[in-house]
């Protein structure tokens, strides 16, 4: 990223409207799936959750 001014359009905003639905969806669907998984362990407190999540935006960059 280069720190520019991006013009936003309708179809931008809409793109980035519905991209934001669906890693919102996908995260609470994750989530479900870790509760569950969690609740059959042997070590609650001992499950690890992070795998599955939309990438944010420092993963991406690498910061």
């Amino acid at each position: 990223m280069d720190n520019s001014f991006v013009q936003l359009t309708k179809a931008i905003l809409d793109e980035l409207s519905l991209q934001l639905f669906l890693d919102e969806q996908a995260d609470f669907t994750n989530a479900e799936r870790h509760k569950a998984l969690m609740e059959q362990a042997e070590s609650p407190l001992d499950y690890d959750f992070s795998d599955g999540w939309t990438e944010t935006f420092a993963e991406v960059t690498d910061e």
